[in-house]
């Protein structure tokens, strides 16, 4: 991946100083604010939905700052039907540390944005603080847009770093980034959906490599299905088990699969394929059925193995 430093706009760090401050009211070109928006948005946390006025033609917005926490902070959940669901260790931030209040009212004909306070306090900190708790979307997009590349969080961190030189840390510094951790970098990949991991950078979606695979497989002659399921922890699973009908003849004959295991990263989509492996009667090993998938999980592969079962017309012994 490439160590160049990250783009930044020309006036946006002004703009973003002029907005954490808000001395005064501040009137910004649209254009112009939803351009700068994304350097600060972290700093603020929205209060309720936006609400029309001035007979529908003012959308208005209001934002505390995020140290105020008005909200209240979840707690550990409780055992249900039977299994005690485990809390991760994190600690709960403490509230009020800041009172800010801001108004960002938006004419619907899109002409200036009026940002303004909503009373007379000031910030009880520094924007680095607010950064710490929350990075500003425009270095979450950032990093996102490296994550779908599929680069580790070590590469990316290394790269977002300016490869270690002193100015691509300043710079990272600039877009909020001085806190980042490479954990962050773990942390939002995780989250990420997998639809969000299904574009490349240069165009070629995921999908149309799903449709080239399959309509290869059929014109070889081969079995296939695609699989999409929702696992226990409600994350979204796919795989796609495929095999030829000779195989599966290994397997029905000899009625159980001896072995499987799998190939890590074996495409560019970073997925892995497990190959199941039959011992015919020359005590040979014979592939006889292969399911790619995106993570190693259990659910996805007990999926592929009923449709290998189905195809078998129950003959195998799993």
């Amino acid at each position: 991946m490439s160590d160049v430093m990250l783009p930044i706009s020309a006036d946006a760090l002004h703009y973003r100083t002029l907005l954490f401050e808000l001395s005064k009211p501040a009137i910004i070109p649209a254009d112009k604010f939803n351009e700068i928006w994304p350097y600060i948005d972290s700093v603020y946390k929205a209060l309720r939905g936006e609400v029309l006025q001035c007979n529908g033609t003012l959308r208005v917005q209001k934002y505390e700052c995020r140290l105020r926490k008005s909200t209240k902070s979840s707690t550990a959940k409780v055992a249900t039907e039977g299994k005690i669901i485990k809390r991760r260790h994190s600690s709960i931030r403490d509230k009020h540390l800041c009172h800010v209040q801001i108004k960002v009212s938006k004419p619907v004909d899109g002409t200036a944005v009026t940002i303004e306070r909503l009373d007379s306090h000031m910030h009880t900190h520094d924007i680095e603080e607010s950064f710490r708790i929350k990075k500003p979307s425009i270095l979450q997009g950032y990093l996102k847009s490296e994550a779908i590349k599929n680069y580790s969080a070590a590469q990316i961190y290394h790269a977002v770093r300016g490869a270690g030189t002193h100015e691509g840390s300043e710079r990272l510094g600039e877009l909020g980034g001085s806190s980042l951790k490479r954990q962050d970098i773990v942390n939002l990949k995780r989250g990420m959906k997998s639809s969000d991991l299904r574009t490349l950078p240069h165009g070629q979606r995921f999908q149309d490599d799903v449709l080239q695979a399959c309509s290869l497989l059929t014109e070889q002659g081969w079995l296939f299905e695609e699989l999409q399921i929702l696992d226990s922890k409600k994350e979204e699973r796919w795989g796609l088990v495929f095999a030829h009908p000779t195989r599966l003849l290994i397997l029905q004959r000899r009625g159980w699969f001896t072995q499987f295991d799998a190939t890590h990263k074996l495409n560019r989509w970073g997925h892995n394929m497990f190959s199941f492996l039959v011992r015919n009667e020359h005590n040979v090993w014979i592939p006889t059925a292969h399911l790619v998938v995106e993570r190693e999980n259990g659910e996805i592969i007990a999926e592929g193995l009923r449709h290998l079962k189905q195809w078998c017309s129950g003959m195998s012994k799993f």
